[in-house]
């Protein structure tokens, strides 16, 4: 068991904050003498940490939308109050899904672009996420469709064809439509066939081929988390298809087989406390071995698992965060290679939800890659009423409630491996198993010597424990390190 020293020694105990050194190893070695990117809002309400590439929405119409940091307790455009994960982190970002560009809102995420190195090489993600309580997921059973008369200049919609599940605060697409996915229904009138829009016509258009689509669209299937992209942005538009994978929230039931990803059922949650919530990975360059110079990922992976995995928890649903918060610890741990040997493992508080085996990027990487965190939502915008399926908070109410949060993000990129200090009350450890489990950031790290910084996060006082884990090199069972006492 290694030795360690305590800096500057405590007169009783650690408290969060403090810097411990473990001597002894071995633990590898570094690229650098802290990780990639550490981000637990130490720059403040309204700032965002310089390590990221960039956020979105940066560009929003209403400013207060855009993805930044924000002090707990948190409340902004009819969105419920959010505080912290932890009782030591009081400052998180968060940014609304608030109109239809990725600039403005239908991609609420953060990320990092750097130079791939040589393969393989492997991200280790620690974060927190969440969203709304009043997130709205969707009531309607589909997209609808019909056509009208719209006149240039006018609000109104005349000679609509049907009004079935066309209400009010449903987005519209069609000729003439001032901003598409943006512009809303602000009025239904089916006695005088009318439809009335938040902004004007900006072209005269009647009937079809004039299509006018209300997106009170089913629930919504297109809930994503994480992006690989190989491009320098996230959702790669540099290629076509599109070179970029992700895993987003539904609900897949495999038809028997291993390899098998046929969908016998596909749902997703329709409200804030709907259990009905999985994790996919889908590859929109398709998937290998059918397109091998467009795809990264493989379909079945190398151990025969299709592109549907476990459940996941309710982002919305403020009793799955972890210890009792309404935040969801995650995880993500990569080796990014072509081969077969890389893999993808996503936790969830600390359950391993995604364990997909298979290569990782792309066969033709550009020279900027990135990776991001948040994402796209098929959902933007005011959310309309609805109580039937938010009884628990007493019904959305037509404001901005698609609000998605990220807090003390923790990101370390290596060439060498994985190697990470874990923080466990409990005297066993292994990823996955359910416990309260916080990562320890490094101040330093040498193969025999290295320093952390003590994040107690929802870890409890008393008896703690340190562990040392890499999956790259050996050690992917944890190798108890030391007990200590935290205040």
């Amino acid at each position: 068991m290694p030795s360690f020293i305590i800096v500057p020694a405590p007169p009783a105990g650690f408290n969060h904050g403090d810097l411990l050194t473990l001597t002894g190893g071995p633990y590898g070695t570094k690229s650098g003498s802290t990780p990639t990117l550490d981000d637990h809002g130490q720059d403040g309400a309204g700032a965002t940490n310089g390590a990221w590439a960039g956020l979105w929405p940066n560009s929003a119409t209403d400013p207060t939308a855009n993805l930044k940091n924000r002090t707990a307790p948190f409340q902004a455009l009819g969105s419920s109050t959010m505080n912290g994960p932890d009782p030591f982190t009081t400052t998180f970002l968060a940014g609304n899904h608030y109109e239809g560009l990725a600039h403005s809102g239908n991609q609420v995420m953060a990320w990092l672009a750097y130079t791939p190195p040589a393969q393989p090489w492997y991200s280790y993600w620690s974060w927190a996420q969440r969203q709304d309580q009043r997130w709205w997921y969707a009531i309607g059973p589909s997209q609808q469709y019909f056509t009208g008369t719209l006149t240039n200049g006018s609000n109104v919609i005349t000679a609509v064809s049907s009004f079935t599940n066309v209400q009010i605060g449903a987005t519209l697409q069609g000729t003439g439509v001032f901003h598409n996915f943006v512009t809303t229904i602000t009025a239904v009138n089916p006695g005088a066939g009318t439809v009335t829009m938040s902004d004007p016509a900006t072209a005269a258009a009647t009937g079809a081929p004039t299509q006018v689509v209300a997106l009170y669209a089913g629930r919504d299937n297109n809930n994503k988390g994480f992006n690989f992209s190989n491009n320098a942005t996230p959702y790669d538009s540099g290629h076509s298809p599109s070179e970029s994978w992700y895993p987003s929230i539904g609900d897949f039931a495999n038809t028997g087989s291993a390899g098998a990803n046929t969908l016998a059922v596909f749902n997703v949650p329709n409200s804030n406390t709907d259990t009905r919530c999985k994790t996919s990975l889908n590859d929109d360059g398709g998937f290998r071995p059918a397109n091998p110079t467009t795809g990264a990922l493989q379909n079945p992976d190398q151990n025969g698992h299709g592109t549907g995995w476990a459940a996941s928890n309710n982002p919305a649903d403020v009793t799955k965060g972890e210890a009792g918060t309404a935040w969801v610890k995650a995880e993500i741990v990569a080796k990014w290679t072509t081969a077969s040997d890389g893999y993808f493992r996503y936790y969830e508080n600390n359950v391993l939800i995604v364990n997909y085996s298979g290569p990782t990027v792309y066969s033709s990487l550009v020279a900027t890659v990135c990776e991001a965190l948040g994402g796209y939502a098929r959902n933007i915008g005011p959310v309309p009423a609805d109580t039937a399926n938010y009884q628990s908070t007493g019904g959305t109410v037509g404001t901005y409630t698609q609000w998605r949060g990220l807090a003390k993000v923790l990101c370390d990129r290596q060439t060498t491996g994985l190697g990470r200090f874990v923080m466990t009350n409990s005297a066993s450890y292994v990823p996955g198993d359910g416990n309260v489990a916080e990562t320890q950031p490094y101040t330093g790290y040498g193969n025999l010597s290295s320093t952390i910084r003590v994040r107690k996060g929802n870890l409890n006082a008393g008896t703690a424990h340190l562990w040392f884990v890499d999956e790259a090199n050996g050690v992917a069972t944890p190798r108890h390190e030391r007990a200590i006492t935290l205040n």
